[in-house]
């Protein structure tokens, strides 16, 4: 399947920041439609994707930010890695767009994401003066 000109990014996008709008911004600035990958509450307090500090805004409330933003044009949610892989192979997108710090310990996915053709590029994109959640 060929990829289409999307760019796709993932996350908890949990307590919105500078941070998250610059990297929507730099997204958007490649003049591509920009598709947003949300973890549900569940992919962050259960399994292997346990996080010490799980989203203390609900799932509901994070897409509906994340639709308010001009530079998204859409937002599918995701419980496993799996369910992840599957959604990002059925839209296909053409980039990956990852902030610089992140990058670390998401190397095992990226390959996956890379070798199921999913995703044609990752790009690391460096947000300065931004801080994560």
């Amino acid at each position: 399947m060929p990829h289409k000109n999307i760019v796709w990014m993932n996350g908890s996008f949990d307590v919105l920041h500078i941070g998250h709008i610059k990297l929507l911004q730099r997204a958007r600035q490649m003049g591509l439609p920009v598709m947003i990958g949300i973890g549900t509450d569940d992919y962050y307090q259960s399994g292997e994707n346990a996080n010490s500090n799980p989203p203390i805004t609900p799932l509901k409330d994070r897409i509906e930010f994340l639709k308010s933003i001009k530079y998204v044009d859409a937002v599918a949610a995701y419980a496993t890695d799996d369910e992840l892989l599957t959604v990002i192979a059925a839209h296909s997108p053409r980039y990956m767009m990852i902030a610089d710090d992140l990058g670390v310990g998401f190397e095992g996915l990226k390959d996956e994401i890379i070798a199921s053709k999913g995703v044609k590029e990752i790009i690391y994109t460096k947000v300065n003066g931004t801080h994560k959640t």
